[in-house]
């Protein structure tokens, strides 16, 4: 089994260098987002990449896409309005070459070799808690699923012996 990754699985950052239309070997029409990763986040930290490597995002354009698609290129800042307007060779063109953006490295096995998988890093909403009339419906629903389990018993501490011997400090006089 062949490993072909250089980077590890999480988020990097990358320069664009390229952006796109073009067609797919199955024929789907496609966006592409070409960029160099320059950086890698390790917790809260980025730290730069010591040999920078090109990597190319495809997104194909279909109707079951088009919703992550433009999640994507919104997060990419692209404001551009029309997807004639991405084509970064023609005028009037959105460029976004130059721009620093960040992407999410996978790994794929795929005919027995692993290989990394780009896309966009598109930010998460902010979860909105659920109230509790919702939970108490979830809990009739599904609550059955979520098997109770016995609390395993704490073992108990040992009781603290008060000292019975006299001192001298415990005489009144």
């Amino acid at each position: 089994m062949a490993n072909n990754v250089q980077f590890d699985v999480g988020l990097h950052r990358g320069k664009i260098l390229d952006h796109g239309l073009s067609k797919a070997k199955s024929g789907t029409d496609q966006v592409f987002i070409r960029f160099e990763v320059v950086a890698v986040k390790d917790g809260s930290d980025w730290h730069p990449v010591d040999h920078p490597k090109e990597r190319t995002v495809y997104m194909a354009v279909t109707e079951k896409t088009i919703k992550f698609v433009a999640d994507a290129l919104d997060a990419l800042g692209y404001t551009g309005g029309s997807f004639a307007n991405l084509e970064a060779q023609s005028a009037p063109a959105y460029s976004l070459v130059g721009e620093q953006r960040d992407f999410w490295c996978k790994h794929e096995v795929y005919n027995g070799n692993t290989n990394e998988k780009w896309s966009v890093s598109i930010p998460r909403a902010q979860a909105e808690p659920m109230d509790k009339r919702d939970v108490r419906n979830l809990d009739s629903l599904f609550g059955s699923a979520l098997k109770k389990k016995p609390v395993a018993a704490k073992a108990a501490k040992p009781a603290t012996v008060a000292s019975t011997e006299i001192t001298d400090d415990d005489i009144p006089f």
